[in-house]
């Protein structure tokens, strides 16, 4: 199995204060339409359901952000493309020759672009399990259509919701990858934070999604989890007692169902 370590690409949840919405392109049914493949592969190969809850599709520009997309919960959930992805053709699965239209080939064929939708739609299942258990909750601002955590170096609530996003997004690859093992988060103290709340989120949720999806996602919004700190960095150890507790949450409602 490849491992976690070779997520390179950025996500984000929420949008940035500086978001601005473009008008879609010419061809915005054929992202609809991708969006909808992705949605049907993940219910059948998760066996979860989005239970028939709409999500927007719009192209924006992130003016202080990374990210190629975002989520963002709210009377009407939506996601947000990059407006680079206005120049895509989701269908197109041979470059071309054109240069220039080659390079932007490679910034969004159609695998890198569902890969990305996948992970979007692994915030919106959150959304969906937290407007059911927890809508006032620790991750409660989820739902409140606001820039969330973006440029918060170690939030707790980043670490959670990237994780879900990014087991989605790798089950949606193939295979689920080998998560860091224990000893790794001894080690870690600080890194990148564009790229921490990834490799950790992640090696933190998948023993608890493997267990069973609905009711980890429930277990994880229900219960708060915070990261002390340890020198002049973070003591990451935290998150393996949070989620041998998240392990026993998610059985015990797996038991009771």
């Amino acid at each position: 199995m490849k491992g976690v370590s070779v997520l390179i690409l950025f996500f984000s949840l929420g949008a940035c204060s500086q978001t601005q919405i473009i008008t879609s392109p010419a061809n915005h049914s054929l992202f609809v339409e991708a969006l909808s493949t992705v949605q049907q592969k993940l219910e059948d190969k998760l066996q979860i359901s989005f239970g028939g809850n709409a999500v927007g599709l719009q192209f924006a520009i992130f003016d202080e952000s990374k990210a190629l997309a975002m989520f963002q919960a709210g009377t009407n959930d939506a996601i947000y493309l990059h407006s680079k992805y206005q120049f895509c053709d989701p269908k197109q699965i041979v470059p071309p020759e054109d240069a220039f239209q080659e390079s932007i080939f490679r910034f969004c064929s159609p695998g890198s672009l569902k890969r990305i939708l996948a992970h979007e739609l692994g915030h919106k299942y959150t959304a969906i399990i937290m407007r059911r258990y927890a809508p006032y909750g620790w991750m409660s601002n989820y739902l409140q259509g606001r820039a969330l955590f973006f440029f918060e170096d170690k939030s707790s609530k980043s670490i959670a919701s990237e994780g879900v996003a990014v087991y989605f997004q790798f089950a949606f690859e193939r295979e689920l990858r080998t998560p860091h093992p224990d000893s790794w988060f001894a080690r870690k103290t600080t890194e990148d934070k564009d790229i921490l709340k990834y490799h950790v989120g992640y090696s933190m949720v998948k023993p608890i999604l493997d267990i069973n999806i609905h009711h980890g996602v429930r277990c994880i919004v229900e219960n708060s989890f915070t990261i002390p700190s340890k020198g002049e960095g973070y003591d990451f150890t935290a998150l393996l007692r949070y989620r041998e507790k998240m392990i026993e949450c998610t059985k015990a409602y797996l038991e009771r169902n």
